[in-house]
């Protein structure tokens, strides 16, 4: 197993290291050898590898993969791989996705200070998982005008809906389809943060998987 160089942020060091030993098979293994084979050969290239993970509304799954993707990037030290999120509709960052990356041990907080900070109906937020080093800032955002104009990305399409509405996706390299279950159809039930926990798991496994063999 590759060590990783960077102090997580404590709990979540404790959850990273039950992901590491989970060895459950993937549903997605093929479609996260793709994404990895991008990220490889762009750092061949000594080019960037950008990840930009769509979801209809911005809201849940889109920003637990970036998220995770992010932390297993930094955990493996990939220089060359930048993450990011995006919907084709703005809604918000849902609470209910926040309270599960904190139940994971990420260190989540309202950001403030500006306008679009201090929106009630689509707050931003800081999520710091290292203990150096920039937080990553979450809120919902089209993913082709949020991102900075990130082009020649991979696109990491984490819902069916999302894929099926997107029949092209302006200026991706590749189109990786992920296809999460949404958690939302367990929202206001007694199953509300088993399914996100679940959901949550699932994602940080594979991200890691993913990172894992795009170091190799």
């Amino acid at each position: 197993m590759i060590t990783s160089t960077v102090k997580l942020v404590e709990p979540l060091a404790d959850y990273v290291q039950q992901l590491l030993m989970d060895d459950a098979p993937s549903e997605r293994t093929d479609q996260l050898e793709s994404a990895a084979e991008f990220i490889r050969e762009r750092r061949a290239e000594d080019r960037p590898a950008p990840l930009i993970f769509i979801c209809t509304h911005n809201s849940r799954r889109s920003h637990l993969g970036h998220v995770w993707a992010d932390t297993a990037a930094r955990y493996y030290n990939l220089q060359h791989v930048s993450c990011y999120s995006g919907g084709i509709e703005t809604t918000a960052c849902n609470e209910r996705t926040v309270r599960a990356l904190r139940r994971a041990g990420h260190s989540v907080g309202i950001a403030t200070g500006s306008a679009a900070a201090d929106s009630l109906s689509n707050p931003n937020y800081w999520v710091q998982n290292f203990e150096d080093g920039p937080p990553l800032l979450l809120y919902s955002k089209i993913y082709s005008e949020g991102n900075g104009h990130i082009k020649d990305y991979a696109a990491m399409m984490c819902c069916s809906d999302v894929d099926a509405r997107c029949p092209t996706v302006a200026d991706a390299a590749i189109r990786i389809p992920l296809h999460y279950d949404d958690p939302k159809e367990a929202d206001d039930t007694p199953q509300e943060a088993q399914r996100y926990d679940e959901r949550c798991w699932q994602i940080g496994r594979d991200m890691f998987r993913l990172m894992q063999m795009a170091s190799a």
